[in-house]
């Protein structure tokens, strides 16, 4: 019976012994490990490319503050726009370049991968000299032209018609009516009247 009481007593020693280690590594684990934040991958994190050619030609330039999630394996996801740059065209290319093309390592805590919501960055959209798109629409500008010397020469034909002239054929001045469709009746530099228009 006492070798029972010993048997007893030492395995409630090694219990208790267990069970002190166990609680000491508990402690030691129950601070969170430390988290290593999620980083990117190469040179994926670029949207030169995704810069739009018609933002260019506008000469459209800003920061758009995009707001997206890395999974515990790295993919990203919930890409949405947190601050406009003021103009669409810029946003929606900042969005389509973080969804499309941006690649980032997992978190990780402890070792193992974890996911990591709610990153921000600021995807920069801005014209250099080299970027500063030349005039190119001379045909437009040509065909502009054009149409402005045929509509200036209409006019003035519609004006030689709607307000008639006539010369005088005594000094030979030209004079035209003031009242439109009708030939002048009067010389305004002489004074000489004529006679009627067939």
């Amino acid at each position: 019976m006492a070798g029972w009481g010993l048997c007893a007593a030492a395995a409630f020693a090694a219990l208790v012994f267990a069970s002190a280690a166990a609680a000491q590594q508990t402690t030691a684990e129950g601070r969170a490990p430390r988290l290593e934040p999620s980083r990117a991958v190469g040179a994926t994190h670029n949207c030169a490319d995704y810069y739009p050619e018609v933002s260019r030609r506008r000469s459209q330039s800003g920061d758009v503050l995009i707001r997206y999630d890395v999974a515990a394996d790295g993919r990203i996801s919930n890409v949405t726009v947190a601050k406009s740059s003021g103009f669409v065209t810029l946003d929606w290319a900042a969005a389509q370049c973080v969804s499309q093309h941006w690649r980032n390592t997992p978190a990780m805590r402890g070792g193992k991968p974890v996911a990591s919501p709610g990153h921000l960055a600021i995807i920069r959209f801005s014209l250099t000299d080299s970027d500063s798109v030349p005039f190119d629409n001379w045909g437009l500008l040509l065909w502009s032209i054009g149409t402005l010397t045929v509509a200036g020469f209409l006019l003035a034909s519609l004006r030689r018609w709607v307000f008639r002239a006539r010369s005088c054929p005594v000094c030979h001045a030209g004079n035209r009516s003031i009242v439109p469709f009708v030939a002048a009746t009067y010389c305004s530099s002489c004074g000489t009247k004529f006679a009627p228009a067939d």
